[in-house]
């Protein structure tokens, strides 16, 4: 990627959120102990076919620690008021 190419949604996303731990970890005078990142990719092949990969990275944390922070983000997209109908 080249200095003038626009970020993709994903990038600026994961900016944002680097940007919001570093604002908490100055309010609480401390840094952050875990991250786990999930992440989705799409695209169309020549034929018209949908391709599509994903993974997730996290730190170094015991597995039961990953588990919580994932639960706990499916559960807030689940619980979430701003969700379409569409997507549910």
């Amino acid at each position: 990627m080249t200095d003038n190419e626009p970020l993709s949604e994903g990038k600026q996303t994961l900016l944002r959120a680097l940007e919001s731990i570093e604002e908490a970890e100055q309010d609480m005078d401390a840094e952050v102990s875990f991250l786990a990142v999930v992440y989705e990719i799409h695209s169309r092949t020549e034929k018209g076919n949908i391709a599509h990969s994903g993974g997730w990275n996290h730190s170094d944390a015991p597995d039961w620690v990953i588990s919580a922070m994932l639960r706990r983000t499916a559960d807030a997209i689940d619980n979430s008021p701003y969700l379409d109908e569409d997507e549910e």
